[in-house]
């Protein structure tokens, strides 16, 4: 399978992007509980606000059952009105349809039997002790989950932070090692740079050596046909054209490539026999070799003898003719 490889700035825009990934993970997390949160706090305070009306239909209950003995007892108007005010005093934080569930949907009206108030008055204090334990229930099942709910998102922020932290330390680190990878390629590339420059300087001067030898050879070279030669000259490989001849005031110069060199230098009857010599050279890639009559310079007839010698390529094939002649004294 081939290799996934992920650049340096695109593994840092991963890491920031994982980091904003989880930011977005705890900021939802926390406005999820912080939601939950108020939802429980108004709970908690309804509950609150139930207890204290049940705290307060204890003590009407309380005081209209004091009231209702009083009555019983004395006979006395003032507790009478007592005990009606009791019976119709209900606290609106109460939920009356909560009393109802358990069975009681107001205090005990008229005048009744001290018996009957009695158990009108325990029934009561029954329904407010489990209204109360209920509340209390309730308060304390809403606190565990807020409990819960914000050790869960305690949980999340730290994590989340954790993780948020540790891939932008990632990213960090890896921004950092391709900069020094960078670095350390571009430390690469400027001594391969000057390693490459010192070579270039040493070739050169080796060049300008050998260009410098080659000169010398070549004019020694030409110092010895001179020396040795009474004419030097170049032919192409057909020698259908010379390019060049230094007759040193034998032969006519040439210098100016010619096509007519044939007509100029050697006389009709000699051309045959030097036309043979150099098909037979060419053919052999050989040393082209003959005592010929020449034209001098004068117009007049005289000998000489030709030498050329084949200049060859890596192939084998002719690339020029390099070639010097003998004049016979004037």
């Amino acid at each position: 399978m081939p290799t996934l490889k992920w650049s340096a700035e695109t593994r840092v825009q991963a890491g920031f992007a994982l980091a904003l990934a989880c930011i977005a993970v705890i900021a939802a997390a926390s406005y999820l509980s912080l939601r939950r949160l108020t939802e429980d706090t108004a709970r908690v305070a309804r509950t609150d606000q139930v207890l204290a009306g049940l705290e307060l239909l204890l003590s009407t209950a309380t005081d209209g059952e004091t009231a209702e003995r009083g009555y019983v007892i004395t006979g006395n108007g003032n507790s009478t009105r007592s005990v009606r005010s009791s019976r119709t005093e209900w606290p609106t934080s109460v939920p009356s349809s909560t009393c109802a569930g358990h069975g009681v949907s107001s205090l005990p009206s008229g005048k009744s039997s001290p018996a009957a108030a009695r158990r009108s008055h325990d029934a009561i204090r029954r329904l407010i002790d489990e209204l109360k334990a209920t509340a209390r229930e309730r308060l304390a099942e809403r606190e565990r989950r807020t409990e819960r709910a914000t050790e869960i998102t305690q949980a999340a922020i730290i994590a989340g932070g954790g993780l948020a932290l540790a891939f932008v330390g990632l990213s960090l680190i890896a921004l950092r090692r391709d900069f020094a990878g960078r670095r350390r390629a571009e430390q690469a590339l400027r001594a391969a740079n000057d390693q490459l420059e010192t070579r270039v300087e040493e070739r050169t001067a080796e060049l300008v050596r050998a260009s410098d030898s080659l000169l010398k050879s070549e004019k020694r070279f030409r110092a010895f046909v001179n020396a040795t030669s009474d004419a030097i000259y170049r032919m192409s490989p057909d020698w259908t054209e010379m390019h060049h001849l230094q007759g040193r005031d034998f032969l006519p110069d040439t210098e100016d490539p010619s096509h007519t060199w044939l007509d100029k230098y050697i006389p009709t009857e000699e051309q045959p026999r030097v036309m043979a010599t150099i098909r037979e050279a060419i053919r052999t890639k050989g040393t082209f070799e003959l005592e010929h009559r020449v034209w001098r310079v004068d117009g007049t007839v005289g000998w000489t003898f030709s030498r050329a010698i084949p200049l060859l390529d890596e192939n084998g094939a002719i690339l020029d003719w390099a070639a010097a002649a003998v004049t016979e004294p004037r």
